[in-house]
């Protein structure tokens, strides 16, 4: 029997999806057993963090979202009256006040090629898109970054920029309430095609009208195509093309007898924008939509029947001369299913049953995560009756199953694929009274760490809620877990941070609640809900801080 791995591969030439496989993750001591829970405290201590500055006086400056390149940060100033954004630089820390639009909302940034860092700012209170590219000399000569601004409609609210940062799209988000528009005409379908030119003078906009109650927007990784998920169904936009303003209608798909597609319909896009795989509450399997190259029209629609409706669908693309496959994830039959996807988009010859493998899983299984380098395949429930976790190992089609001490209610793996995050929320005890090991565990918020090549554990408890996770190699090759811990309690808000080397643990707290966190230029960032603004910065190596208040970044703001 061929293993999964020589499956895919369809080439009778085995070679790892990823190199090194089948190193160790780690030097230093292994991860602990199962029973070994770390029930001292995350927090307080470890890193430090401090009280918060009293009776200083500063101007208002609310920030409700920041944007991040590899160097710089850009904070918006959303306070009424507001004409401006901060931009950071990660390297030194220096601030800059950059003039934008009226009342700037949404912002997205991206290390764009021959341009460098590069903001959209969609700005409310007059309707425009200020493009910031914080690299370009000052108009004034005695800096760098300029602004342009681009008129957009007055009833998008939300934003979304292409992988390369070369196309933004504003359009109308549903779940964000009532739209800021200015007269009793608005258009529920509108949305804006920002393309960024080689200087501020060659930007361009274009009002499309697409589908209603945008759901999600996804451009493909060659940010060759944007995908629009909505109440009429799926648009898709051939970024380039578009050289007017434009109607883009729906792709008629045929799935459906209904006039409009389910409400759960979801869609998986290919790295070049030529395909996308669909799931929806009435299909009984999966469908295959493969777009002509020329100008993204439907070229054909394979459905594939599965027996039931799936729960969740993933594209692995491993590259390297490998098939993709979409993974399929059947719950009420308990399995995963392996499709290849070159027999359903190119008709391969000699292969023409879709199906590669089918891999059982633990009852009640409904989401599925690849890990990074492709060797894993991870699947859960965040249901209460399973704490399961199963591991499907690419290489040796080998799956392997790990009971957790709680329920798992999200799932993050480590940037080198070796190691899974597992996030625990309180539930109820198992024992009369709650007396055990396992009990307190269960009824606190909490982590496991899992290596997946040997499936040792270490569950850890936390003092506050697990409010986000990212996972990030430092300079010197240490893999990193950062935790943005949420609490009532003011001792216990801050940031976990676990090194997945040494196992170390230590804790950042901040002066307010964290509100959202990334990386910039080898440091953490940790925006803080502060009607004044407040970011802190943490060296991803020594644990060093640096904390910007409002009073900076609303500095030498006339």
């Amino acid at each position: 029997m061929k293993s999964m791995l020589e499956k895919m591969i369809g080439l009778g030439v085995v070679v790892a999806v990823a190199a090194g496989c089948g190193d160790s993750a780690y030097e230093g001591e292994p991860i602990a057993s199962q029973d070994d829970v770390d029930l001292e405290p995350t927090s307080p201590g470890g890193a430090g963090g401090g009280a918060d500055d009293e009776g200083v006086e500063e101007e208002e400056f609310i920030v409700r979202e920041l944007a991040t390149t590899s160097s710089h940060v850009f904070v918006p100033n959303s306070s009424e009256g507001s004409y401006t954004v901060a931009r950071i630089d990660g390297r030194d820390l220096s601030v800059k006040p950059m003039r934008v639009g009226a009342q700037p909302e949404e912002i997205r940034a991206a290390d764009v090629e021959g341009q460098g860092a590069v903001a959209y700012v969609l700005c409310e209170g007059d309707h425009t898109i200020s493009i910031i590219r914080s690299d370009q000399p000052s108009l004034d000569g005695k800096g760098t970054g300029r602004v342009s601004l681009m008129r957009v409609p007055q009833e998008v609210n939300a934003l979304q920029i292409s992988p390369d940062g070369k196309y933004a799209l504003a359009y109308i988000d549903p779940s964000k309430g009532i739209l800021n528009a200015d007269s009793s005409v608005a258009s529920l379908q509108t949305m804006a095609l920002i393309r960024l030119g080689d200087t501020e003078q060659e930007d361009q906009v274009f009002e499309l009208s697409v589908t209603r109650q945008i759901r999600s927007v996804k451009i493909d990784a060659s940010s060759r195509r944007a995908f629009i998920v909505g109440k009429e169904g799926v648009n898709v936009i051939e970024l380039e093309s578009i050289v007017e303003d434009s109607f883009v209608a729906p792709l008629r798909l045929g799935l459906s007898d209904d006039v409009y597609p389910p409400e759960d319909l979801e869609v998986d896009v290919s790295n070049d924008g030529s395909y996308f795989a669909i799931r929806s509450s009435k299909i009984m399997g999966v469908a295959m939509i493969k777009l002509s190259d020329a100008d993204a029209s439907l070229e054909s629609v394979e459905v594939v029947e599965l027996g039931e409706m799936p729960r969740d669908i993933d594209l692995l693309q491993p590259g390297d001369g490998m098939r993709d496959v979409l993974i399929v994830t059947l719950a009420d039959q308990s399995q995963a299913v392996w499709l290849d996807t070159s027999v359903l988009i190119d008709g391969v010859e000699d292969a023409q049953d879709p199906v590669l493998e089918r891999v059982d899983l633990s009852e009640n299984s409904l989401f599925t995560q690849v890990a990074p380098g492709g060797d894993y395949i991870l699947s859960y429930t965040s249901a209460l009756v399973s704490s399961d976790l199963d591991v499907f190992d690419v290489q040796q089609s080998q799956m392997n199953t790990y009971t957790l001490l709680n329920t798992i209610r999200g799932l993050a793996i480590s940037n080198d694929g070796k190691v899974a995050v597992a996030v625990h929320y309180p539930g109820e005890a198992l024992s009369e009274g709650g007396s055990t090991v396992q009990d307190e565990f269960r009824m606190n918020y909490g982590l496991t760490l899992v290596q997946l090549e040997s499936g040792y554990r270490r569950p850890l408890l936390l003092e506050g809620e697990p409010a986000d996770i990212i996972t990030v190699e430092n300079s010197e090759g240490e893999q990193l877990v950062y935790v943005m811990q949420q609490s009532a309690n003011t001792r216990h808000q801050g940031v976990v941070r676990l090194s997945l080397k040494s196992f170390r643990t230590d804790f950042i707290s901040t002066a307010k609640s964290p509100s959202q966190m990334g990386t910039v230029a080898g440091k953490l960032f940790v925006s803080q809900y502060a009607a004044e603004g407040r970011i802190t910065f943490v060296d991803l190596v020594n644990n060093a801080q640096k904390t910007i208040s409002g009073y900076e970044l609303n500095a030498r703001i006339d």
